[in-house]
């Protein structure tokens, strides 16, 4: 082919390569993630209608850094955002710790990792996340939860700190009842442990627990023997197949005893437990005072 030919076809060729092109940003477009249009185009109505507030502090947007948003997992929606501060978050997850459960001779001990200590910040934050809405506090919180679980925490107990990602295979939420998932239209250990598995490379199962029966609130207890019998048989897990370790996610424990029964339940369909993963950990070992424990509204 002749040069003066070649020169007469490169016009031809370049409207080709534009035509691809816009096609392929068409394309782009069409696939676009709902967070990304959210971001891209929707962005300016979203900030208008629903502008972002720090649970923790009430600051706007304008005030400092932001916690970011991260991957789109199931129960999240297209206009969640973050809600956190940077400067809060980074005071709330300060310092990870670890506590081991006493068993009190019925259950064996149970090992609890924690993004923090439970504090009033936090409690509200999670009430935040769980009660009102907010459900794009799953993103910092599920980075907090990650964070806890490549940490070997200090412990007050005579046991080597160790880190919980290298003491199991898959994490397990507690389950909501059906009522109380209905109701609430997510249940938030299910979307902290995906986030949490994605950024650790742990499986998560949510399909191993099932709640079996609604139960009393636990706050209305009074006891840790009346909250243990008020949850005695409320779990029930499916078999692994083959030997395989669970970290049971949930958002807060305190004298934990829905963590107990959860374990129970798994050690007895086969499970080996390596302990819970949490967001907020209550060091205080007095059970009978406790108000607050992980769950006691979702039962």
């Amino acid at each position: 082919m002749s040069v003066g030919r070649i020169i007469d076809i490169l016009p031809d060729f370049e409207t080709i390569m534009q035509t691809r092109r816009a096609t392929t940003r068409a394309t782009a477009r069409a696939r676009m993630p709902a967070r990304s249009f959210r971001r891209g185009v929707a962005g300016p109505l979203v900030d208008l209608l629903l502008p972002e507030r720090c649970a923790a502090c009430a600051a706007t947007a304008g005030y400092g850094p932001w916690e970011p948003p991260g991957l789109v997992v199931q129960g999240l929606r297209p206009w969640d955002r973050p809600h956190l501060c940077v400067d809060c978050a980074t005071r709330i997850f300060a310092q990870p710790c670890a506590r081991i459960l006493d068993g009190r001779g019925r259950h064996p001990d149970l090992r609890v990792w924690a993004a923090a200590a439970t504090s009033a910040l936090l409690t509200q934050v999670v009430g935040a996340f769980k009660y009102h809405g907010v459900r794009g506090l799953a993103w910092p919180l599920g980075r907090a939860l990650a964070a806890a679980a490549v940490a070997a925490p200090p412990s007050a107990e005579a046991a080597p700190p160790q880190a919980a990602r290298a003491c199991a295979d898959v994490l397990v939420p507690v389950p909501l009842h059906a009522a109380r998932r209905r109701s609430r239209g997510f249940n938030q250990a299910a979307v902290l442990a995906d986030l949490a598995g994605r950024a650790t490379g742990l499986s998560v199962d949510n399909g191993v627990l099932a709640r079996t029966r609604a139960t009393a609130q636990q706050a209305k207890l009074s006891g840790s023997d009346a909250r243990e019998r008020n949850l005695a048989g409320a779990f029930a897990a499916r078999p692994p197949g083959v030997p395989r370790r669970a970290l049971v996610v949930d958002d807060l424990v305190t004298a934990g005893a829905t963590a107990q029964a959860a374990a129970a339940a798994l050690r007895s369909a086969g499970w080996e437990v390596a302990g819970v993963l949490t967001l907020g950990l209550a060091l205080s070992r007095d059970g009978d005072g406790d108000d607050a424990d992980a769950d006691a509204d979702d039962f």
